[in-house]
């Protein structure tokens, strides 16, 4: 669980995501397991919206989503049929940064706009062992 002022976010067992706040006793479902799991989920730093990652089933292929904190606007930021995971948004909120995976065993990190587009290749490494993504102030 991680709390944010007064937004608290619960990543749940059954692999959802929940939103819960003093205002509202019973956290709100902010996504819905059904056919995959949703995990690793970041804050923006304005607090209005969240990444996360969904991944299909286990091993599948996994994309970052952004879901405002209210639980509407639900969107895909990464290409389908890439195994993209590890979200996180910049300092000022106008970027995000994740991790690729590929077949070949290369993982990339990758920068883009805060709504996916412009999404370009900052770093790769060749093996299973890829740093974790996050942006340096």
């Amino acid at each position: 669980m991680v709390r944010l002022g007064v937004v608290v976010l619960i990543a749940l067992v059954a692999a959802s995501l929940a939103v819960a706040a003093p205002s509202r006793p019973k956290p709100a479902l902010a996504t819905s397991c059904g056919a995959f799991s949703d995990f690793e989920p970041d804050w923006s730093p304005s607090n209005g919206a969240l990444l996360f990652t969904r991944q299909r089933a286990f091993g599948a292929i996994s994309s970052v989503y952004r879901i405002g904190a209210d639980g509407r606007n639900e969107r895909r930021l990464t290409p389908f049929g890439e195994y993209a995971y590890d979200g996180v948004w910049s300092p000022d909120g106008g970027r995000i940064a994740y991790t690729t995976f590929d077949l070949g065993a290369v993982a990339r990190i990758v920068v883009a706009r805060a709504d996916g587009t412009g999404a370009q290749v900052a770093a790769s490494f060749q093996g299973m062992r890829e740093p974790p993504t996050t942006f340096l102030t």
